[in-house]
């Protein structure tokens, strides 16, 4: 309903957009809900020019969302993976999907059956307890993958969550900062 009145009103594109995207419906038991819900407004929207979604978390989940974005040329071949990190050590600590070659073989199938698509990533850098041998796999992982669009923050503790009661050594941070500059300059 809210689609066909904004499309009807001139609105160009729909942004989708949550806290982790791809776990649409999984709250009420729906196994494959985005794909779903895409399928539905293409379907019931087709004069919806584009539709962008944002924050797609890594996930075997998204293996079928690449797919029905394949089929619709109204489902912009644009995938906002916030990966956070690709050391699973850090990435367990950080309490993100820690299985980087699934993210790998997501990337690559978002490649092999997009047309064109556009790659972002999120990253963090000076995690407690980060050592120069994990960022180094941080960094490897950015030139295999050559994103589009890379951002990358420096750690910074947030009260009340798990990270701000590790013990792991804090990265300084100038390291924190070096290492982000150094993945900024890979990017570029």
């Amino acid at each position: 309903g809210e689609v066909v009145d904004l499309v009807s009103r001139g609105t160009k594109e729909v942004v989708l957009v949550a806290q982790d995207t791809i776990r649409y419906g999984a709250d009420l038991g729906i196994k494959h809900g985005l794909p779903a819900l895409l399928e539905s407004i293409v379907e019931g929207v087709p004069d919806l020019p584009w539709l962008r979604l944002l924050y797609i978390y890594p996930s075997p989940l998204t293996l079928r969302l690449v797919d029905t974005m394949a089929r619709h040329e109204a489902l912009l071949p644009y995938l906002d993976m916030p990966i956070q990190h690709a050391d699973k050590g850090v990435l367990r600590e950080m309490n993100r999907p820690s299985d980087v070659d699934m993210t790998r073989r997501l990337i690559d199938h978002a490649r092999t059956v997009l047309a064109a698509p556009v790659m972002r990533t999120t990253l963090i850098v000076g995690f407690p307890g980060e050592t120069d041998a994990q960022f180094r796999t941080l960094y490897d992982f950015v030139a295999e993958q050559a994103f589009d669009h890379v951002g990358v923050f420096t750690y910074s503790p947030e009260p009340g969550t798990r990270a701000a009661t590790l013990e792991a050594p804090a990265v300084p941070a100038a390291v924190a900062e070096e290492r982000r500059a150094a993945i900024m300059a890979l990017q570029q």
